[in-house]
């Protein structure tokens, strides 16, 4: 399955030494990688806030997930998850260890759910502001000569969260995955800034959102976008023309035409083998891609040839692991 070539994206970036492009490809899982996709997500215990709140806001991000153009999750519906705690009597503290009754009950493969915690205060403290007393000169150009120091009351604005996701299996009614994720933020604001002091509400929900962002990469395929660039030393190259041309179109973004021209110049200079290589990367011919690289880094030691050859050595190895996830 050829799920590489339908999931790279190739977009030009301007600049005015290189022609770059962004690679996206996907990723498996940073730390679960056992495919469970029918969940239920759970009310997470807090004492600072609404656990069953927080999980809605979860399911929706969850819901989000794609790949290959379709839902990576299905989620069991809050209303059902609802009746079956309510009617049965479930304690969210128990949840772990009635795991399996309530996802079979669920008809689910694991349960999602958790402890999430913040904390928020303010701190006081003075800056110093000079203020001009006397100038001398005349119309638009003039001089302080004196000035008078007085304090500026200032405050930071501090908030602390933290949350502790639980993937548990209903078939072995154990955790599969849990670790904790924190986020902490501090801003200032002082009274003679013109404009209003930090909302601790957009603070969380900014902590809330990039959380719930690290635990979806953490057990789901997730995006990851690379940054490379065509070199354009045309040293050892015999159709120099025709390689600046190739240049030229990447620069123009009509990477398509430069890389059907790479890959027509024949010659075994180290920037071209490596510029083929990218186009094969961009096509997402691994293999191809890495034999290109390492011909070209056996001609030339570069940070950018070594780079770009780790990065689809990786993406080769962990293919048949995404693969088997996405089925």
């Amino acid at each position: 399955m050829r799920i590489f070539c339908l999931l790279i994206t190739a977009v030009l970036l301007f600049s005015c030494a290189k022609p770059r492009v962004n690679i996206s490809y996907l990723e498996p899982p940073r730390r679960y990688e056992g495919g469970l996709k029918k969940l239920a997500v759970l009310p997470f215990e807090s004492t600072s806030m609404d656990g069953k709140a927080f999980a809605s806001e979860l399911e929706a991000e969850l819901l989000q997930v794609n790949v290959e153009g379709k839902p990576y999750f299905s989620l069991v519906s809050r209303n059902e998850i609802d009746k079956v705690v309510n009617e049965l009597k479930f304690s969210s503290s128990g949840f772990t260890g009635e795991s399996s009754e309530l996802g079979r009950l669920l008809k689910a493969e694991g349960l999602l759910t958790g402890v999430v915690e913040y904390a928020s205060g303010t701190g006081t403290y003075y800056e110093k502001r000079f203020r001009c007393t006397k100038t001398k000169g005349s119309g638009l150009i003039k001089e302080c000569v004196d000035a008078v120091e007085y304090p500026v009351r200032c405050r930071t604005y501090e908030l602390e969260f933290s949350m502790v996701p639980k993937l548990i299996s209903v078939e072995r009614g154990k955790i599969l995955y849990s670790r904790r994720i924190t986020r902490h933020y501090t801003e200032k604001h002082c009274d003679d800034y013109g404009y209003p002091p930090p909302s601790f509400s957009r603070m969380l929900d900014r902590a809330k959102g990039e959380a719930i962002r690290e635990l979806i990469e953490d057990i789901a395929p997730h995006p990851v976008t690379v940054v490379a660039e065509f070199i354009d030393d045309d040293e050892g190259v015999k159709d120099r023309n025709s390689f600046e041309k190739a240049i030229e179109l990447a620069e123009d973004g009509r990477v398509e035409e430069a890389c059907s021209l790479f890959r027509a110049i024949k010659g075994d200079a180290y920037a071209l083998f490596y510029n083929k290589g990218l186009c094969a990367e961009l096509e997402g011919k691994l293999e191809s891609a890495e034999e290109l690289y390492r011909k070209a880094l056996l001609i030339r030691e570069d940070e950018r040839i070594r780079r770009a050859l780790n990065r689809v050595t990786l993406r080769r190895l962990k293919r048949e692991k995404l693969e088997s996830l996405v089925k």
